[in-house]
């Protein structure tokens, strides 16, 4: 029997292509480490960058709030300077004065939102805003313009009468320049100047037609009959059920509404006498010794006669404010006297001053970088 030895054949690797493998491995190995470096310094800013653009967004959201906020709690004033907080961060809203006009003022208004990162720095944005500050202010030409002024013209039949522009103040009471005893449009007086017209100039006639005079009170005469803009103390269409507010200080003088405008003519005499703001809707005869301290509104046509004596301003035919079509002032006989007393007619255009009010303008917001 014959046995076979087999022999295995060793193969033997080359140095050279072991250590070239080791560098490749090596080699792999850095350039795996590199990518996953890359990957996590990415993966680290992206989350940098996240964490930025989220407190930099509720930085401005805090910014936006706090404005919105400030004009809301400032609506009649406005604070040089406020702060606020909130969950995400705080707010610092100032107001800068721009333009200054004769009855407002023009801010700039804006909020600077901070909102904190977890690294502990702090994002900023700031959002501005326009607004007016209006301040409050009765009508700017119903008082200082005339003693006595008549829309639709007057007719001057007495001899007596007297429409007075001196300032016949009271004791503790600064008297006030002179003005016109008569205010009319032009061409519109009839009768003797000189028989009743007294101030500086005796009669103002520099409007052409009696809606420009009108117009130029300033006053809302709608709002000022239906109480909407000039809260009544007191409401009749019969004037003998007027109070009686002869004896009361100026300071209790009330608004008073007689409405008749459309009802006919009312009457005044001596046992309608009292003080404050009378407004009269329509059509009214004074006479008598009638007399009255503050001012007196007449919607419609006015007559006027005997020794009536009226401590203030006076002015007649508003209703062509609101479509109508009043008659003439008419001076009769006797000796009615309206004289211009500053003290008593300011006294009562403190009623017509609204409040002052932050009017934000429309389509002025902007950030601002």
């Amino acid at each position: 029997m014959q046995y076979t030895q087999s022999q295995t054949a060793h193969t033997r690797l080359d140095p050279q292509e072991g250590g070239f493998a080791l560098i490749a491995s090596l080699l792999t190995l850095i350039v795996v480490s590199v990518i996953a470096a890359a990957g996590f310094v990415t993966s680290q800013t992206e989350v940098q960058v996240s964490r930025n653009h989220s407190t930099s967004v509720t930085a401005f959201y805090v910014a936006d709030a706090a404005l919105n906020d400030y004009l809301a709690a400032n609506d009649t004033a406005v604070a040089s300077s406020q702060g606020f907080s909130y969950a995400g961060g705080s707010a610092v809203v100032t107001a800068s004065p721009l333009v200054n006009m004769a009855t407002a003022t023009m801010y700039l208004v804006s909020a600077v939102g901070s909102a904190t990162m977890p690294d502990g720095s702090v994002s900023q944005r700031t959002v501005s805003k326009l607004v007016i500050f209006k301040q409050g202010a009765p009508p700017p030409g119903l008082l200082g313009q005339a003693a006595l002024t008549t829309i639709a013209g007057i007719n001057v039949k007495g001899a007596a009468a007297k429409a007075n522009g001196g300032d016949h103040t009271v004791p503790g009471c600064p008297a006030a320049p002179p003005i016109a005893g008569v205010r009319t449009p032009t061409g519109m007086f009839k009768g003797k100047i000189g028989n009743i017209a007294f101030g500086n100039p005796p009669v103002d006639d520099a409007l052409a037609t009696p809606l420009e005079l009108a117009q130029a009170l300033g006053i809302d005469w709608a709002g000022t009959k239906d109480g909407t803009v000039l809260e009544h103390d007191y409401v009749v269409t019969d004037p003998r059920d007027l109070p009686d507010t002869e004896d009361l200080p100026i300071e209790d003088w009330p608004v008073q509404f007689v409405d008749n405008e459309g009802s006919g003519e009312v009457r005044l005499g001596a046992g309608e006498s009292g003080a404050g703001l009378l407004v009269i809707g329509g059509d009214v005869k004074i006479s008598g010794s009638f007399v009255w301290k503050g001012m007196i509104l007449v919607g419609g046509a006015f007559e006027i006669s005997g020794s009536v004596n009226i401590k203030g301003t006076m002015t007649a035919g508003l209703n062509i404010l609101t479509g109508g079509s009043p008659g003439e002032v008419t001076i009769g006989n006797g000796s009615p006297h309206m004289y211009y007393h500053s003290c008593y007619a300011n006294a009562m255009l403190d009623n017509f001053i609204l409040p002052p009010v932050v009017a934000e303008q429309p389509s002025t917001w902007v950030e601002t970088f």
